[in-house]
């Protein structure tokens, strides 16, 4: 049911389904007790929105509701409902909902059903790319139940996870903005992948949350009448509140009863709106005390409206006062109220005091009608609301003509805003080009960065990376977010069209299905037929989905195993370790995986060795080789702290002094190590391949402080000691010492390798002292024997 309803309904169906299948976090075990009869729904007193109570929660009914559920809902259905609610919606909450539902009837179904729900969602997982972002609740549904279950397929499960992972890293590799998303992350924080060719339906499309607004700031144009206010908004707004508070009441005349109507008709101007109740749909009716200066309303289901109408039905009236004197709006004299004029300076005294209007029809109106001031009260609205897509309901053939040329106006704008998000394009490049090249032209009148150089005044930035970042940024941006606005519309109208369409073709078939229900079942089968492959950011977002479910798999010991037979380390340092942020958890999952596994670690060094190894050789330092070398020397730090069995950390150690070493020439000749060219290559590819440290000083230099110093520290820290406890000292020590101390000399400080020289020279000596003297043959260990 809840599927086929509106989306604005349908999260209160989720949460009545929750509130019968899922245990209230208040819920206490001990209190519990047996009742005959479903708890009463109560009302609050304070508000017309119904509350559970969380403890008449029946826990033992749970088991019985879920079996019927799974009776009487097939697996198509409930595979819609999984994709409803807990992939295509956009709302959080609801994910979050459908998310806890699901658990509930997992935790509470047979081990069969239980391998059923784990098959039924691992067949969705193919096509987890579409929905980029808003996997996540799914994917932490699927890794659980994955471990939870047993006797399934769990081979199949995990090389299918490495097999979506292997795919998007291909998609990555070779998307057409790959290399200047690349590019760009290194000068600019890159919240948006905004060059994309084709408009995404999910990154185009993102959550909006509520907000407090004032009303005057969404406000485009407003009419008044004796009693109501008319308010047109810029937009489409769902509004879950409205909040007023009332300032300068006077006592004369005060508002008993507000009625607050809305509509979503878009119209020219709201003159249309005027003294048409049946345009108009009742919101909420609410009563105030004499007196009262602040009114909230909310909505239990929320209201989209482009137009609200504010109508002040009912009054407190103080006859005496109001038809004793009134106040002249010129000159302030008191002026009887027959006949109205003021006999110092020959005002109406019925006239606006804002705007001098007279109505004639109502002597003393509660609001002008032309200005819409009031003399009685200062009304101020705030609303909690978002701006969403919503369109006019088409009711006949000629709306639905209307509807097809909105759409085809719609279209035409944002092809113009794609030509203008395009032309951004070849301008990054250039810039970026400009920077690698450091042809700086340093042109204190170039247009491009007028904006940005007066924006960092007061920072030495480069003006080309200021100018880079403000056309990414900023222009960029902005176009992209006005074509996600656009293709929104255009979606919601498509969707109103699909709907009028099916409602017709119905009512000549004769059937009785809802509109709505038709629409969704169009809706997803045509989203079912798209490969989301395209966008770069669902492409990352469903990487990292793979990574984190990849994560929970290599929890358990016998999945680490399938997970190197399946090539996930390879896969790993090829793509994942040098692209998106989430660097550190690759890392951690690669040391995960290979954990107690010799061979898995001695292949895994291996191809750190070499990758490292060629990268160094022959090339002159840059920032290319610091982003492909750096991860890989930051993930071999990760790996020698890893504490698992003695020969897999020995290997791990071995590759560590292996490059520390062929990054030193002193070394390797005293030691007669073979330079690293000849143990990671065959001798017919030497022929006319330099050394590590030969090409030119800049590559040796940039070995040393990218390769070298990196594992000298880690082997620094892992020989030395434990700094043993301080041991507390007495009253006269102390005050012993401080008489005997004296204020020493500061020497200058050491530099980075003289100081880490020292530390390491330090941790040796603590380390071999007790153990005497001890001959390591470095040649021989480093080959393994």
């Amino acid at each position: 049911v809840a599927r086929r309803l509106h989306p604005h309904v349908a999260p209160t169906v989720l949460q009545l389904l929750q509130c019968a299948l899922c245990a209230p976090h208040t819920h206490r075990q001990d209190n519990k007790q047996p009742q005959s009869e479903w708890p009463e729904r109560e009302r609050s007193a304070d508000s017309d929105a119904y509350v559970s109570d969380g403890s008449k929660f029946q826990e033992a009914k749970v088991p019985q509701l879920v079996q019927q559920i799974l009776k009487q809902v097939p697996q198509d259905e409930l595979r819609m409902f999984v994709k409803a609610f807990l992939l295509e919606t956009n709302s959080t909450a609801v994910r979050w909902q459908a998310h806890a539902l699901l658990l509930a009837i997992y935790n509470n179904s047979s081990q069969s059903d239980q391998a059923s729900l784990v098959s039924l969602l691992w067949g969705i997982w193919p096509t987890l790319p579409q929905y980029g972002r808003k996997a996540a609740q799914f994917v932490d549904l699927l890794g659980y139940f994955t471990l939870k279950t047993p006797d399934i397929d769990t081979e199949k499960y995990v090389g299918s996870a490495v097999e979506l992972l292997r795919n998007q890293n291909q998609l990555l590799s070779s998307h057409g903005n790959a290399a200047l998303y690349a590019a760009l992350s290194a000068y600019v924080e890159l919240d948006g992948y905004y060059l994309e060719s084709e408009p995404c339906l999910v990154c185009n499309n993102p959550e909006v949350p509520m907000a407090t607004i004032k009303l005057p700031t969404i406000k485009i144009d407003s009419k008044f009448t004796t009693t109501t206010q008319i308010v047109k908004l810029v937009s489409s707004h769902m509004i879950s509140r409205i909040s007023l508070r009332i300032g300068d009441i006077k006592r004369s005349k005060m508002v008993r009863t507000i009625n607050f109507y809305y509509n979503n008709r878009t119209v020219q101007a709201v003159q249309e709106l005027k003294n048409r109740p049946g345009m108009w749909h009742k919101a909420k009716r609410v009563q105030l005390q004499s007196g009262q200066s602040e009114v909230r309303v909310d909505f239990p289901l929320p209201i989209v409206a482009c137009n609200l109408m504010m109508e002040y039905a009912d009054f407190y009236e103080n006859q005496q006062a109001t038809g004793e004197s009134l106040q002249c709006p010129r000159c302030s004299q008191s002026v009887p109220a027959n006949p109205g004029v003021c006999a110092n300076c020959g005002e109406n005294v019925f006239q606006c005091h804002k705007c001098r209007a007279i109505n004639y029809d109502e002597k003393d109106p509660f609001l002008c009608h032309a200005c819409g001031f009031c003399k009685y009260a200062k009304f101020d609205y705030t609303l909690t609301a978002r701006p969403c897509c919503a369109v006019d309901t088409i009711e006949n053939d000629e709306e639905r003509k209307k509807m097809v040329q909105t759409i085809g106006a719609l279209l035409d704008k944002a092809d113009r805003v794609y030509r203008q998000l395009v032309a951004n394009k070849p301008v990054l490049e250039s810039l970026l080009h400009k920077i690698s090249e450091h042809r700086l032209e340093g042109r204190a009148g170039d247009e491009n960065s007028n904006a940005s150089n007066t924006s960092f005044s007061g920072a030495q930035i480069n003006r080309v990376i200021q100018t880079l970042a403000h056309k990414y940024c900023v222009d960029s941006k902005g176009h992209f977010e006005d074509l996600s606005k656009i293709i929104q519309k255009v979606l919601a109208c498509r969707k109103e069209l699909v709907a009028y369409d099916r409602s017709q073709s119905e009512q000549l078939k004769g059937d009785t299905l809802p509109v709505y229900a038709g629409l969704v079942q169009n809706y997803d089968s045509d989203l079912s037929k798209e490969s989301g492959g395209g966008c770069y950011g669902c492409s990352l977002a469903c990487a990292e989905h793979c990574l984190t479910l990849l994560r929970a798999l290599a929890s358990q010991p016998e999945h680490r195993t399938r997970l190197c037979r399946f090539g996930l380390v390879q896969e790993l340092v090829q793509h994942n370790l040098h692209r998106g942020t989430p660097q550190e958890e690759v890392r951690a999952l690669i040391c995960l995986v290979t954990r107690d596994n010799l061979p898995a670690t001695e292949q895994l060094c291996t191809l750190l060795t070499q990758r490292i190894t060629l990268s160094l050789m022959g090339h002159a330092a840059s920032q290319d080789h610091n982003n492909s070398v750096r991860p890989l020397v930051l993930l071999l730090g990760s790996l020698v702290k890893v504490q698992d069995s003695v020969e897999c950390w020995e290997s791990r150690l071995r590759c560590i002094v292996k490059l520390w070493v062929w990054c030193c020439p002193q070394l390797t000749e005293v030691a007669g190590i073979p330079p690293a060219a000849h143990a990671i290559l065959k001798a017919e590819a030497l022929a006319g391949i330099p050394g590590i440290n030969t090409s030119s000083p800049n590559s040796h230099q940039f070995a040393l402080q990218q390769v070298a110093l990196p594992c000298l520290r880690y082997m620094q820290q892992l020989m030395a000691p434990v700094p043993p406890a301080p041991v507390p000292s007495t009253d006269s020590e102390q005050s012993k010492d401080n008489k005997e101390s004296t204020t020493p000399v500061t020497p200058p400080p050491p530099t980075l390798v003289q100081a880490q020289q020292v530390q390491l020279i330090h941790a040796v000596s603590a380390v071999s002292s007790p153990t005497g003297n001890v001959v390591v043959d470095l040649a021989a260990w480093l080959a393994g024997r």
